[in-house]
């Protein structure tokens, strides 16, 4: 299980914290696999994506485990400056590293690079069908 917090410093003006909760395991030949959701908010606007996800590890003799990823999925967008809803599929791909803090705890950090099939990401003067995030949290493994 994951639980990550969110920062997409694009999303409106001075950007929009969220958070994220994924549930998976292993799959094989793929590390990690599973389902995540996303909740965002801003003053502007309320972001809401669910997914499936897999990622590949790359186990080393240390404690930092780097990795790669690639998800896809659905997203909403309410604007709240128009009172407009707008829907999209989502592709996600994303790359960051964990410290493995124990053997069934990790502390992840990575970037996300997402895509919408629409304008679906408040910018500061428009809307993007790309985005740019960042994201820290905390791994479980059981």
């Amino acid at each position: 299980m994951r639980t990550d917090v969110t920062y997409d410093p694009s999303f409106g003006s001075g950007g929009a914290w969220g958070g994220e909760l994924g549930v998976g395991g292993a799959l094989l030949p793929l590390d990690d696999a599973g389902l995540w959701g996303a909740y965002r908010t801003h003053p502007s606007a309320i972001q809401r994506q669910l997914g499936f996800y897999v990622e590949e590890h790359y186990v080393n003799s240390t404690a930092v485990i780097p990795f790669i990823g690639v998800g896809a999925g659905y997203t909403w967008l309410s604007n709240r400056r128009d009172d407009v809803s707008d829907d999209g599929l989502l592709i996600r791909f994303q790359t960051g590293a964990k410290l493995m803090l124990n053997d069934n705890l990790a502390l992840a950090g990575n970037v996300l690079l997402s895509w919408a099939d629409g304008d679906l990401w408040i910018t500061r003067t428009s809307t993007s069908d790309t985005n740019i995030g960042f994201s820290l949290g905390l791994r479980f493994y059981y």
